[in-house]
């Protein structure tokens, strides 16, 4: 299991025996936006071989042993493309000046930065209806790169030189 810890949350893989993390699947398999802008994610969650790739997996996000979210990252050597979520009930909340969904974006981009040193940058492809994930993108430093197909717009974080 991989974990990376940052000043407010904990990122662990997911495990699809833990039972925390079952019952998450569960919870954003009924939430609306999610499948919405995700579709099924039963799939989404596997436990996944990875092999040696340092940070690339799909993250269950703690906060104050909560789990509020997640994150996937998928690393492509000098770039990755990361996804994310929020769990509904934390939506619009506040952590320091930030939302919630802000400071756990901004801060795994950071640490992912922070440890894989040959990365250039994080895209995240966010449908273009999305205006509350474009928002969190913008606010943890992502900018807008291009339009894509599907209805999906990339946003790109990168390293600071």
């Amino acid at each position: 299991m991989k974990k990376l810890e940052t000043e407010n949350f904990e990122f662990l893989t997911f495990d699809s025996k833990n039972k925390k993390h079952q019952e998450i699947v569960k919870i954003i398999n009924k939430d609306l936006l999610f499948k919405k802008y995700f579709g099924d994610m039963s799939e989404y969650f596997e436990d996944i071989d990875f092999g040696n790739i340092d940070f690339t997996g799909n993250y269950m996000v703690y906060l104050n042993d909560s789990i509020v979210g997640f994150i996937s990252l998928y690393d492509y050597y000098k770039y990755s493309t990361l996804h994310y979520g929020l769990i509904s009930n934390y939506r619009g909340m506040k952590l320091n000046r930030n939302s919630i969904a802000t400071s756990m974006v901004k801060e795994f981009s950071n640490s992912i930065f922070e440890n894989a040193v040959k990365m250039e940058y994080l895209s995240a492809y966010i449908d273009k209806e999305n205006i509350k994930s474009i928002e969190v993108a913008k606010k943890a430093g992502f900018i807008f790169y291009e339009d894509n197909i599907l209805n999906t717009q990339e946003y790109r974080k990168y390293r600071k030189i």
